[in-house]
């Protein structure tokens, strides 16, 4: 049988309610030829009655008698793929027509080994909807130091044999595994490509395992971001190193005395590693946040090294923002 271009993963637990909207979205792509693959993950719900119900030929079903985890699903899935691409999916998300073809040319055309494509952002909550555009690359590099910015999981698809040369992924990480594969790449020299146009939509709602599993998830991306920062800067204490990561997210404020102080001193040396004014501008604004959390020496270093980002990223909105985030540091 002769092998399918992409082999789209997926895998479910307990999904019932957005398995059907999922299952149309790929079914309805077009272009290169693919495979189907879902795994379901130990599901108690009506997921497996579901799948049991769907006849198209390309969908190929495996279930796991326990739950296993999103983690350990997908390396089961790799390893039934054929594809020489592979597309994440998540059940509660949905592709928009086009996205196979149009990734499978962004990873051709430009010989990358990960694409991800935009996503349109689904609110639940609001029922509103809102495109989300990627940042520069300089930008991508900057803020995954700190937390997992390279795009959706099920906005990815992979050149297989690159992840699987890679180590898959790695299941010691049960949450944030994405985050960490896509470190990982970076370390491999892997090159990342995105494709500017809306090919997927991302639903965000309270079911989610971002939102039932935050503090799990949190805590696995801060593994990930504090290897990753001292890997790109390995002369650099491990206590401002946490410093920094807070000053840039508000994540976890470090215990260690001192920590805060010393990155605030050295927070532009660490973003002039990567001299884009994209990166500047971010770096006055993460600073503009952490105003209203500093007061004394602390605030008045802070706002000295926001206004001099903000000066570097020749921007007027980074610098009008700095200035109203002077005076109004509760307010940004």
């Amino acid at each position: 049988m002769t092998a399918p271009t992409v082999s789209v993963l997926m895998a479910v637990h307990n999904g019932e309610a957005f398995l059907a909207d999922a299952v149309a979205g790929v079914l309805a792509q077009t272009g290169p030829s693919f495979e189907f693959i879902i795994i379901d993950d130990g599901s108690g719900d009506k997921t497996a009655e579901m799948l049991a119900s769907l006849t198209d030929p390309r969908i190929i079903t495996r279930r796991n008698a326990d739950n296993l985890g999103l983690t350990a699903s997908l390396n089961i899935g790799l390893k039934m793929a054929r594809g020489e691409f592979i597309a994440r999916m998540d059940v509660d998300d949905q592709s928009l027509p086009g996205r196979l073809e149009a990734q499978v040319e962004a990873l051709a055309r430009s010989g990358a080994s990960i694409c991800f494509c935009r996503c349109l952002i689904a609110d639940e909550a609001t029922g509103g909807e809102k495109e989300r555009r990627e940042p520069d690359w300089p930008l991508v590099r900057w803020r995954v130091l700190f937390d997992n910015a390279f795009g959706a999981h099920s906005a990815a698809m992979f050149r297989r044999q690159a992840i699987i040369d890679a180590g898959g992924y790695d299941e010691g990480f049960r949450y944030a595994q994405d985050y960490d594969l896509w470190d990982r790449c970076l370390t491999r020299g892997l090159e990342f490509v995105y494709e500017p146009k809306p090919l997927l939509r991302f639903c965000a709602h309270r079911q989610s395992i971002t939102s039932l599993r935050a503090k799990e998830q949190a805590e696995a991306a801060r593994v990930v971001s504090i290897r990753a920062l001292k890997r790109a800067f390995d002369n650099v204490p491990e206590d401002e190193l946490a410093g920094l990561r807070w000053l840039m997210t508000g994540y976890d404020f470090p215990r260690q005395p001192g920590a805060v102080d010393a990155a605030l001193h050295g927070c532009l040396k660490r973003a002039g590693r990567f001299s884009a004014p994209s990166v500047w501008k971010d770096a006055a604004s993460r600073l503009a946040r952490r105003l209203k959390d500093l007061d004394g020496a602390r605030r008045r270093t802070a706002v000295r090294r926001m206004l001099e980002a903000a000066v570097r990223s020749r921007s007027a909105t980074a610098l009008a923002r700095s200035v109203y985030a002077m005076f109004f540091p509760g307010r940004v």
